[in-house]
């Protein structure tokens, strides 16, 4: 697979890809190892808790990929933006090939993991959803486990549930297993 576009994943990308252009069969499990945690809430803090790379609080986690099957980096690249719902800035890419890169939030260290991953795999183009961690505009304080259980338990209902099923998907689908989860499969009973 040699000079491809390839879309890393580590949540509801894997099991809900939109429209992406890829054949949602295909998702594989790399050796691609990144520092993920439910670190971030979404719907501008009243939303349910998602996977971002997280240095900081982050748990070592294999990636999964798909090659995508649209040729144009520019369109691949909207593809996911679209089916992230986000603005182009939050999607992040390295071209191997052209030297052109986007990359709004992963560290350096991790950049230098994703390229020489890529360079070993024969992988041209990477493209991801970059989020970084919300937590403390949205909660007023560094994420912790013991504050990620307080917002679990405080929020509404309906944002449990989702809560409740994006990990059981993210633990059992994409084989995810962060500090957070952890705990709370324990909790749950997951």
């Amino acid at each position: 697979m040699a000079g491809k576009i390839v879309y890393l994943g580590w949540g509801s990308l894997i099991w809900n890809p939109g429209n992406l252009p890829i054949d949602p069969s295909l998702w594989q499990q790399s050796n691609l190892k990144l520092p993920l945690e439910f670190s971030r809430i979404s719907d501008k803090g009243r939303g349910r808790m998602t996977l971002v790379i997280d240095d900081i609080n982050g748990k070592n986690n294999n990636i999964w990929i798909n090659y995508c099957l649209e040729p144009n980096v520019n369109k691949a690249i909207n593809y996911l933006k679209l089916r992230e719902q986000t603005s182009k800035n939050n999607i992040a890419y390295i071209n191997l090939r052209t030297r052109k890169y986007r990359i709004p939030n992963t560290s350096l260290h991790i950049i230098k993991k994703l390229v020489q991953w890529a360079t070993k795999s024969g992988v041209e183009v990477i493209i991801w959803t970059d989020l970084k961690s919300n937590w403390k505009q949205i909660r007023g304080m560094e994420y912790n486990i013991r504050d990620a259980f307080d917002y679990y338990e405080s929020a509404q209902h309906e944002t449990q549930i989702d809560i409740m099923d994006y990990v059981k998907k993210a633990t059992t689908i994409a084989q995810i297993n962060t500090k957070f989860s952890g705990q709370f499969s324990k909790y749950s009973k997951l």
